[in-house]
């Protein structure tokens, strides 16, 4: 906290006054809104563009993840208190977001999902696996809960010729946000909601979430028995059936 506060000090030193600055310290109430174990300052403001200055290790897993859940910031400065070292890198959040869409679409083709338990350590997950079993049923879509420790691409390519796709239930931090090595695509419990939830729109804009509890809770929706849609990847028609006993 001392490095934090003197990196702070130096920062308010060299802007100028007219430039507002304010901080997202480590959360230590829950009567503050927070954002990934964050506290957000009163002046925050999803709609209003802002520079980012991350003071961290520029390989943490909270930045990119910060990235696509905040996408106001058009700009990002990386301090490195280690090395005293700094970049300035410009985001490409709505690239990102995009190839998010791509794997939602990815999740809408399977037939046959596999749901990986990253962690049973968060608060919420019997909850959200549940919720992910009914989500499943709803799309008619067969669904396997695996359990296996770390996740990694051979434990994955063990299962790739059964799943067509695969949900992983982890903390925020724990989300894979480049599958590009796995066989089969991965996407996050919030890209599962919007794929398989007919409540759930989202359009790579602003909304996209890595903390499942803000949307565990919410309603799941009813498919429409006679809807028919058509896959944006294959270009064919996607056709939703129920078994005749339901």
């Amino acid at each position: 906290f001392y490095i934090l506060a003197e990196v702070e000090d130096s920062i308010l030193k060299i802007l100028p006054s007219s430039i507002k600055f304010s901080s997202c310290r480590l959360a230590k109430s829950n009567l503050t809104k927070t954002s990934l174990g964050r506290e957000l300052p009163s002046t925050w403001d999803e709609n209003v563009s802002a520079s980012l200055i991350f003071i961290g290790n520029p390989q943490s897993a909270l930045l990119p993840i910060w990235l696509l859940t905040h996408i106001r910031f058009n700009k990002v400065f990386n301090y490195f208190p280690a090395t005293k070292s700094l970049e300035f890198q410009e985001p490409k959040t709505l690239r990102s977001l995009r190839k998010r869409l791509f794997l939602i679409e990815q999740l809408r083709d399977a037939n046959v999902i596999g749901l990986v338990v990253g962690t049973l350590g968060v608060e919420g997950i019997k909850e959200a696996i549940e919720r992910i079993r009914k989500i499943c049923k709803e799309a008619n879509k067969k669904l396997y809960v695996l359990s296996i420790g770390k996740v990694n691409e051979p434990k994955l390519s063990n299962f790739a010729t059964d799943i067509d796709a695969f949900i992983l239930l982890s903390c925020p931090f724990g989300i894979i946000l480049d599958s590009s090595d796995f066989f089969k695509p991965i996407v996050s419990l919030f890209e599962a909601e919007i794929a398989l939830n007919p409540s759930k729109e989202w359009y790579a804009s602003s909304g996209w979430s890595a903390q499942f509890g803000d949307f565990v809770q919410d309603e799941i929706g009813k498919l429409d028995k006679d809807a028919v849609d058509v896959s944006l990847i294959s270009g064919k028609i996607r056709a939703t059936h129920f078994d005749s006993e339901e």
